[in-house]
Formats: structure tokens, C-alpha cells, sequence
């Protein structure tokens, strides 16, 4: 499912509020890919470079590649090690045949063209290289989560959880039309903490909603303020979520 966005509006809260994905994902994608043998790796839709740093505290030198400029400056200042950023769209990649054993995409895939991108990726992975696409959300039976889907419900008329939902129906396509082998879904459990303060930034770095409230979204946060606040009166809480990852890799050479 693709959908019109801009995230170069974003980039000061995903800058501020968003965070990366846990040790235990990084480290399945790695034993997954197994060794890279000197060969980079390509991060899709790397934004501020949340996934980059993953990569990169595991010694992996990374490629970063976003269409959102102001993304990319937030990565370019972060001064990672081994990492390099670029401009250019998932669908049309600028890079060689068989330049990666790695490919990641982690919060993203549901904005492109799908079966385009799988094809360039299949396309500048190396034989046997791997590839892997990654979520994280909240868990909907979770009260704080609840609390802002009814309230998010209530104000966009639209069901939160509806383009992760339609989303997951065409990844299952996907995949199965991409010529990847030896694929896989992981699913797990993880825990957020957060600060009232963060949950609401949090909500303003997503650009769902942004699509949905438009001029309206700055009231609506008020509105989740408030509702926090009366849920959480210390200011800290905690939230389930889930971390979804799906790995799959060129066949290998005969």
C-alpha cells in the first residue's frame, strides 16, 4: 500500500522522540545475513539513521539511503562511523548489481511500491544476501495504547491500526511473488517506557496522522495530553509492544 507523505516535516520529532529497535533484532538480522565479508550494508529509508546506528554498533559499515533531505541531515550530523547517506528513492536504487550482502528497512516498507523495491533490492544484493524489513508497535490491548486509538478514532473517523492491517495483506503478497528464499517472520515482545511528554511527541512524529488530522493534529495532541495525565499522574508509564521482522535472501548461485 503506498500513500502520499512528506517526512521532511517530521524530521525534528523523529529526531527527538523516535527510537530504535532492540539488541535481540539487530542481532537475528545479523545471524541471519551471517558473515558480510567486508561487504557494506544498505539501509532503506534510513531516515534520522535509527537503524543505522544499530548496524553500526555491530561493526557493520553501513550505506544510508532516504528521499526525506532533512532526514538525511539529522543522519549526516549524527558522525557515524562506516555509515554514508545519500538521497535517492527505495524504487530506483543508484547502486550496482550485487553491491550489498545486506539489506534493511525497518519502519517503512509500507510506504513504497512494493514489488519495485523487492526487485531492486534482489537486484543489488549479492548471491545468498540477505534482507530484512522491520516494525515496532504498540500492543492495541495495552490501556495507554487503548486510550490514544479511541481517542485518534473519535477525532479521524479512521481506524489507527487500519494501514498496518491492509499494510500486512500486501507484504504477504510481496513476498511470495519476490523470488527470496529461505524466508521468515519473527515476532516478539518488547517494552516502552515513556514520559507523557515523549508518548505525545511520539504521536507528533507520525505521519499516519498527519494525513489523517492535518491542521487539526496540534489540537489533537492537547486532547492526548489530557487523557494521559489522567491515566498516568506521575508522568512515567510503560507500554507493550511488538517488534515484527521479516528476513529473506537471493538465492544462491547454482
Amino acid at each position: 500500500m503506498q500513500h502520499r507523505s512528506d517526512f521532511d516535516t517530521l524530521a525534528a520529532e523523529y529526531e527527538r522522540y523516535r527510537t530504535s529497535y532492540s539488541d535481540a533484532l539487530f542481532d537475528a538480522i545479523l545471524a541471519y545475513a551471517g558473515p558480510l565479508r567486508g561487504r557494506r550494508a544498505l539501509d532503506v529509508a534510513c531516515g534520522t539513521g535509527l537503524s543505522t546506528r544499530g548496524l553500526v554498533a555491530r561493526d557493520v559499515a553501513v550505506t544510508g539511503i532516504d528521499i526525506a533531505v532533512n532526514m538525511l541531515d539529522v543522519a549526516k550530523r549524527s558522525g557515524l562511523q562506516g555509515a554514508a547517506f545519500y538521497e535517492a528513492p527505495a524504487e530506483a536504487l543508484p547502486f550496482a548489481d550485487e553491491s550489498f550482502a545486506l539489506v534493511t528497512c525497518g519502519q517503512a516498507f509500507h510506504w513504497f511500491d512494493g514489488p519495485r523495491v523487492l526487485s531492486e533490492i534482489a537486484r543489488v544484493l549479492v548471491p545468498g544476501g540477505a534482507h530484512a524489513q522491520y516494525w515496532k508497535h504498540y500492543d492495541a490491548s495495552d490501556p495507554f495504547v487503548k486510550a490514544a486509538d479511541d481517542l485518534e478514532r473519535s477525532w479521524s473517523g479512521q481506524d489507527p491500526s487500519a494501514v498496518w492491517t491492509a499494510s500486512t495483506a500486501s507484504l504477504r503478497e510481496w513476498w511470495q511473488g519476490s523470488g527470496l528464499v529461505d524466508r521468515e517472520r519473527c515476532e516478539s515482545e518488547t517494552t516502552l517506557p515513556f514520559t507523557i511528554d515523549s508518548f505525545v511527541g511520539y504521536e507528533s512524529s507520525r505521519e499516519t496522522l498527519r494525513i489523517a488530522l492535518g491542521e487539526r493534529r496540534p489540537d489533537y495532541l492537547a486532547a492526548l495530553r489530557d487523557v494521559l495525565e489522567r491515566l498516568a499522574p506521575s508522568g512515567s508509564f510503560t507500554v507493550k509492544g511488538k517488534e515484527y521482522l521479516y528476513l529473506g535472501r537471493r538465492k544462491r548461485r547454482a
